[in-house]
C-alpha cells in the first residue's frame, strides 16, 4: 500500500503539473503580443497581476483541499489492500491454445469509472502459449475490448509472440494494413518515481504559513463582498432610506417634551419619564394617568400604544409593547433609545419587511 508520503508526493506532482500548464498557456498568450507593439508594456503588467492570481488561486485551493484529499487517498488504499488479500487465483484455469493448467503469475488492483473496486489476476500458460488469460476475483473473465487502427480506426486482427514474460503483440489493420507494434513486460513490479522537484515544490505546493494567509485573504475577500453586498442592498433600499432621511434623533429631555404634548392631546395626565437606565442599551421607564374616567384600561392602553408607536415612528425610540400596562386609569411602559445608525436602521428595516408582509396577506 502506497505510504503516507507518497500519497504527499502525488498531490504535489499533481498541484505543480497545473501551475506549470497554467504558466505555459499565460506565457503563450502574452508572447502573441510582439516586443514592438506599443501596447506591450501594458500586458506584460496585467500578465504579471494575472499570473499572480491565478496561481495564488490554484496553489491555495489544492493547500485546502490536500488533507481532506489525503485522507480519502488513504482509506481507498486501505479497502483495496483487503480487497487485494482477500482475492485468491483460480486453480484449474486451461489454456485455450494446449489446454495445460495455468499458472497464476500476478494480481492488482482494478478500477474504472462508475464501477465496483474489483482485483485482476492474471495466469500465463507453462509451454508459453498465447494468448494469456486473466479473470477478476468474482470469477468474470477478463475480456479485451478490439483494438482499433490508430490511423482509420478500423478493426485489427492481433498476432502474439512471447519471449519469457515478454509478449509482443502485432496489430494489423484489415482495412489500411497498417502494422502497430507492441510489447508488454509481464514482470510485474512497482513503478520507480523520479524524486519530486524540491524547488518546484516551494514554488507551488504552500506550506503551512502560506495556506493560512490564503485562508485569511479568503476570510477578508468574504468580509469585504459581505459588506458591498450590504452597501449595495441599503443604497437600493430606497424606503428605508427616505426614512433614514427623515429620522429625528431625540434626546431624552426632547423626547419628553414632545410626548407630553401628543399623550395629553388623547387625555393623559402627569405624563412623565424617570432617570434612564442603561440595561442593554438605553432605556426609561414611562408614566401617566388616563383623566377620561368611563375608559377600560384595556382602550386606555389600546389608544396609549397607538399614539406611541405612531410617534416614536419616524425616530430613535421605540416602544418595548410587552412592557405596557394599563391598572385602574395608571399606565406604564418601558421606551428603548437607539444612538448608532445601524441600530435603528435595523429596526426600521424590520419594520418595513413586516408591513409589507401584512400588506402582501391583506390584499389577497
Amino acid at each position: 500500500m502506497p505510504s503516507s508520503n507518497n500519497h504527499n508526493d502525488l498531490y504535489d506532482r499533481l498541484t505543480i503539473e497545473e501551475c506549470l500548464q497554467m504558466e505555459q498557456v499565460l506565457k503563450e498568450s502574452l508572447e502573441k503580443i510582439s516586443e514592438d507593439d506599443p501596447e506591450r508594456e501594458k500586458a506584460v503588467a496585467s500578465y504579471q497581476i494575472v499570473r499572480h492570481i491565478t496561481l495564488l488561486t490554484i496553489k491555495g485551493h489544492n493547500a485546502d483541499k490536500k488533507e481532506e484529499c489525503l485522507r480519502r487517498w488513504q482509506e481507498r488504499d486501505q479497502l483495496q489492500e483487503k480487497l487485494l488479500e482477500s482475492a485468491q487465483p483460480q486453480k484449474y484455469i486451461e489454456c485455450l491454445t494446449c489446454h495445460e493448467f495455468l499458472n497464476f503469475d500476478f494480481k492488482t488492483s482494478w478500477s474504472r469509472m462508475n464501477e465496483r473496486e474489483r482485483v485482476l489476476l492474471f495466469y500465463s500458460c507453462p509451454n508459453n502459449c498465447l494468448p494469456n488469460r486473466a479473470y477478476f476475483n468474482d470469477g468474470e473473465e477478463y475480456i479485451p475490448e478490439p483494438t482499433l487502427c490508430t490511423k482509420c480506426k478500423g478493426n485489427t486482427t492481433r498476432e502474439s509472440k512471447r519471449n519469457d514474460n515478454i509478449v509482443t503483440t502485432i496489430w494489423l489493420c484489415k482495412v489500411c494494413g497498417y502494422e502497430d507494434i507492441d510489447e508488454y513486460d509481464f514482470t510485474h513490479k512497482e513503478k520507480e518515481e523520479n524524486p519530486i522537484d524540491e524547488n518546484l515544490r516551494r514554488e507551488y505546493c504552500l506550506d503551512e504559513k502560506g495556506l493560512e494567509s490564503y485562508r485569511q485573504m479568503n476570510r477578508d475577500m468574504e468580509g469585504f463582498s459581505a459588506v458591498m453586498e450590504k452597501s449595495k442592498a441599503q443604497h437600493e433600499d430606497t424606503k428605508t432610506n427616505k426614512r433614514m432621511e427623515s429620522l429625528r434623533k431625540l434626546r431624552v429631555t426632547g423626547l419628553q417634551e414632545r410626548l407630553i404634548k401628543a399623550l395629553e392631546k388623547i387625555g393623559m395626565t402627569k405624563v412623565e419619564l424617570s432617570n434612564p437606565t442603561n440595561d442593554r442599551g438605553l432605556k426609561v421607564r414611562l408614566t401617566m394617568l388616563d383623566s377620561q374616567q368611563n375608559r377600560s384600561d384595556q382602550e386606555s392602553k389600546k389608544v396609549v400604544k397607538k399614539v406611541l408607536v405612531a410617534f416614536l415612528h419616524n425616530t430613535n425610540w421605540r416602544l418595548i409593547h410587552s412592557s405596557l400596562e394599563s391598572t385602574l386609569g395608571a399606565i406604564c411602559g418601558e421606551l428603548h433609545g437607539y444612538t448608532s445608525d445601524d441600530e435603528i436602521r435595523k429596526i426600521i428595516e424590520k419594520e418595513n419587511a413586516t408591513n409589507l408582509k401584512i400588506g402582501s396577506a391583506l390584499s389577497r
